[in-house]
């Protein structure tokens, strides 16, 4: 039976990553940040975030009769976290109970040690398999010791365990034992196990007692026929049917089923429940038989028994990513489910919902889920319901509405640990649709991680352990980061020192409030701020585990090189190297101790280079790159070495440092090192543009991409080599590659550059073009292309809209310079004078100073490339106005220019005074 879970499936993954805070990484700044060491600090082994989360998954797909889904999620944690190993294999085990492979149940179970929710699930297993248990093994296991959701299981084995003894006495005893296991589940809301109790009792009746033998089907032929016409006949069918087919001979048993005297409908009714028992769901007429119980109407309990059975057929089949038998499921049940006489049309809406989750088919599971609210909001199916709309929203990563659903589901869940999971994984979802729009949307973003910060605090006060009280409140401190919010989350920091929180959350919050104050573009206040806060770390928690102890020296210690106190640093590095050599062979980080002591050196190299001290830099990192080779710190050390050499204008010697980390690093047996060496390849490009070998470097950039053509850097080589194209006046060379990384380029500022690039190339052209033959054209052609970039709608992201701004500026004035450089031909069809082109362009000019310019915080927020192109465009139009003969009006431009320089100390500044001073002294 297969355990792998299908592809659509997979949510462990998505769940292991809810807490992986990860640093966001600027591709525009074309530079790999040097390595640091990890971050967060690591949380305590019994709390952490990535297995509780996908525990939380395990038990709610268990719950939800999801048992392919889980088991697969069981069996990764199992593999992965050795500590939770036993409780992952015990999941494992109930799935494969509930998937009908009790042999690998029992497997399992044999191999764990004895508790009784094992010794439970592995007596039920043999008890299925018809193997012998030991007298006593079931009194042995108390009730009172099992969680809720075992108690079903207890119930049948007892149950089992009594219709293995073959007696009248023993099969009302079962019956009992079935029943009250039903109970069970439906009080505990438990109603994907109330199916699979029918079905293992279905299923242990006919694996009951040893094999028959030839005598044994020679006496069922006889009673069968020595009671035909009686209403014995058919259960002497029944029992030569089951015989034939335990010893395999399926088509003789299913024969004896089509031959079988039904004189009821219900007997019509069982017959076709054994016959597709019999063929296996697996199969089309195993289905059609099935499907027939369903179709007839038949009784509750042989309906729960034909749908267990198309649930389990279903799963298998879509483990294996067949979903056709799904589909086939879905398309029968809702046809039934529509009949107005349907006996369980909440069940049967379920089951549509169920069998679609597992075929990965989100969107109509969460139509049957929500046929079934619609028709029964108070459906005792509810519980499962929810798990599966909230689960299918979480997998099409529609997250908030996975949120929701979660809410809904936790309102109706009893105190306890489940109700827990739910509001962590409520907020968890939040916190995952923030990061979703982070790269997107500034403002949303925030928003969203607010939200999340309120749903960790709710999740806070309903936590009993400690150790998850911690946990909520380190991920709140990070949410109101995250939002923007430094003064809530230093608020609620302080407030968590003087409550007495635990010390590893405190620590782990004081690490991410020390992480954004130190973030790039952060400024002096804030660098200031962390550097406090970590000295008060350190003087509260004078015996914090060594790993923490190492990642707050390392924040200084970076602290200390943005501060430039080089000596600083060093002596940081320095009590780095001291704790990393201490750390025992049991701590965590110990396995990574080469790998630490290799920053170290990076660490000292990058102070020496503060301290201008260029040859004590050298030495320590050819002395990283001898002792510490195979660490990706060697491998940054020659991106570090060639970027400071090229800083210094040694643009030769650093394209050397970089030829040879290509050559050392593309040797290297680390796959983890190859994207330092790509890097270093790009990096040798660019130093010939530096270098001014501008058709070396197009032809280094060109032999980059196509080496790497799915690196991140692979489109700004393009790029930049469509840029030497045009330096050199290739221009139609760099209008095809333009063209072609306008296609392939999403939406953001790589792209606005190449529609940029695309519009110079056509400018120039023009401009290049001897007059009277399609100059204008091209002219037109190249003011289109600039206005259609300067119309471009803002980018949801705050940085890169500012970006997009200044390029805006640039490109409005270009577009107003190519409607300028027209030329008059009132001839031509459509041809302007010189004063209507003047006059087009003098619009461009004021569309471009009053969009920009008119949101005040946006024209703050101008960077010198994008001032310098407002003034230009003011220098432009009062040009305009000059040629137009509209002396006054250009001295108004003037004016406003001349306030525009002096509100942002422009250089321009005294450009237009002049203009202004010969303006108002010329005679009129």
């Amino acid at each position: 039976m297969p355990s792998a879970v299908p592809a659509p499936l997979r949510l462990a993954p998505l769940l292991a990553a809810l807490l992986l805070i990860c640093a966001a990484v600027d591709l525009c700044a074309q530079k790999r940040p040097l390595p640091e060491l990890d971050a967060p600090p690591p949380a305590p082994a019994a709390a952490e975030p990535a297995p509780r989360n996908t525990f939380a998954a395990a038990d709610e797909a268990l719950a939800t009769g999801l048992y392919g889904l889980a088991g697969g999620l069981y069996e990764k944690l199992a593999a992965t976290h050795p500590a939770l190993r036993e409780r992952a294999l015990l999941g494992h085990a109930t799935c494969l109970l509930g998937r009908d492979d009790p042999a690998a149940a029992a497997k399992i179970l044999e191999s764990l040690p004895a508790s009784p929710a094992r010794d439970l699930r592995l007596v039920t297993a043999h008890l299925i398999l018809a193997k012998p248990i030991a007298p006593d093994a079931l009194r042995q296991i108390v009730s009172a010791q099992l969680a809720p959701a075992d108690l079903p299981w207890l119930h049948i084995a007892r149950g089992l365990a009594a219709l293995a003894s073959e007696t009248p006495a023993g099969l009302q005893s079962a019956r009992e034992e079935f029943t009250l296991a039903a109970d069970v589940c439906e009080k505990n809301s438990l109603r994907a196990q109330s199916l699979q109790v029918r079905k293992l009792e279905w299923l242990a009746r006919v694996k009951a007692g040893p094999l028959p033998n030839t005598a044994t089907l020679d006496s069922l032929r006889d009673a069968l026929v020595r009671n035909g016409g009686t209403p014995l006949a058919f259960q002497y069918s029944k029992l030569l049917a089951t015989a034939l087919a335990r010893l395999g001979r399926t088509a003789e048993a299913v024969n004896v089923l089509l031959r079988a005297p039904v004189a009821t409908a219900a007997e019509r009714d069982e017959a076709n429940l054994l016959t597709g028992h019999i063929l296996g769901a697996d199969k089309a007429d195993g289905r059609k038989a099935l499907f027939a119980v369903l179709e007839k109407n038949a009784a509750a309990d042989l309906q729960s028994l034909a749908l267990a059975n198309l649930v389990s057929a279903a799963d298998t089949a879509a483990s294996a990513g067949d979903t056709a038998p799904a589909n086939e499921i879905y398309e029968k049940l809702t046809t039934y489910a529509a009949a107005p006489a349907a006996r369980l049309p909440d069940t049967l809406h379920y089951t549509r919902a169920r069998v679609m989750f597992a075929a990965g088919d989100y969107a109509r599971a969460g139509s049957a889920a929500n046929d079934l609210l619609a028709r029964s909001p108070a459906s005792p199916f509810l519980p499962d319901t929810l798990r599966i709309l909230a689960s299918g929203a979480w997998q099409s990563g529609s997250l908030r509405r996975a949120a929701d659903y979660l809410a809904q589901l936790r309102n109706i869940t009893p105190p306890g640990v489940a109700r827990e999971h739910l509001a962590f994984v409520a907020a968890d979802s939040l916190f995952l649709a923030a990061q979703s729009l982070t790269a997107q949307h500034d403002t949303a973003a925030a928003s969203a991680y607010a939200a999340a910060a309120a749903a960790y605090a709710d999740a806070q006060t309903s936590l009993a352990s400690p150790v998850q009280r911690g946990n909520a409140l380190f991920l709140r401190v990070r949410c109101e980061v995250l939002a923007g919010n430094t003064a809530a989350a230093r608020k609620l920091l302080d407030a968590a020192h003087t409550d007495g929180a635990d010390t590893l959350s405190l620590l782990r919050c004081e690490w991410a409030l020390a992480e954004h104050l130190r973030r790039p573009g952060a400024g002096r206040a804030d660098h200031r701020e962390a550097a406090a806060r970590l000295a008060a770390v350190f003087a509260r928690h004078k015996d914090m585990p060594p790993e923490f102890r190492i990642r707050f020296l390392w924040q200084q210690a970076l602290l200390a090189l943005v501060a430039n106190t080089p000596a600083l640093a060093t002596a940081k590095a320095g009590e780095i190297e001291a704790a990393v050599n201490a750390l025992p062979p049991t701590a965590p980080l110990a396995a990574r101790r080469s790998a630490m002591l290799g920053r170290v050196l990076l660490l000292r190299a990058r102070a020496a280079l503060a301290a201008k001290d260029s040859e004590g830099a050298r030495k320590l990192f050819h002395e990283l790159r001898d002792k510490h080779r195979d660490e990706e710190a060697a491998a940054a050390s020659y991106l570090a070495e060639g970027r400071a050499l090229a800083a210094e204008g040694l643009h030769e010697r650093a394209r050397r440092i970089f030829l040879d980390a290509r050559a050392a690093l593309a040797a290297n047996r680390n796959p983890a090192l190859a994207d330092y060496a790509a890097e270093a390849l790009y990096e040798a490009a660019a130093q010939r543009v530096f270098l001014g070998q501008f058709p070396e470097a197009a032809e280094a950039l060109e032999n980059f991409a196509n080496e790497y053509p799915t690196h991140p850097l692979a489109n700004a080589a393009k790029l930049r080599q469509a840029d030497i194209f045009r330096r050199l006046n290739r221009f139609d060379d760099a209008r095809a590659v333009y063209s072609r990384l306008r296609e392939r380029l999403p939406d953001g500022l790589d792209r606005r550059r190449a529609e940029m690039g695309f519009a110079d190339c056509l400018f120039a052209g023009a401009a290049a073009g001897a007059p009277p033959s399609g100059t204008n054209s091209a002219l037109e052609q190249a003011a289109r292309a600039y206005e259609g970039l300067f119309a471009l709608p803002a980018l949801p992201n705050r940085a890169s809209n500012d970006n997009l701004n200044d390029m805006k500026a640039e490109a409005g004035y270009k577009w107003a310079d190519a409607l300028s450089r027209r030329r008059p031909d009132p001839a031509a069809a459509g041809g302007q004078t010189r004063d209507a082109i003047l006059d087009d362009a003098a619009r461009a000019c004021w569309q471009v100073i009053s969009r920009l310019l008119k949101d005040e915080a946006a024209a703050k927020r101008l960077r010198a490339s994008g001032r310098y192109w407002i003034a230009r465009t003011y220098d432009r139009l009062s040009a305009l106005y000059i040629e137009r003969g509209m002396p006054d009006d250009a001295a108004q431009v003037c004016r406003q220019a001349i306030e525009y320089c002096k509100r942002n100390a422009l250089p321009h500044l005294s450009v237009f005074e002049t203009t202004l001073s010969k303006l108002t002294t010329a005679p009129r």
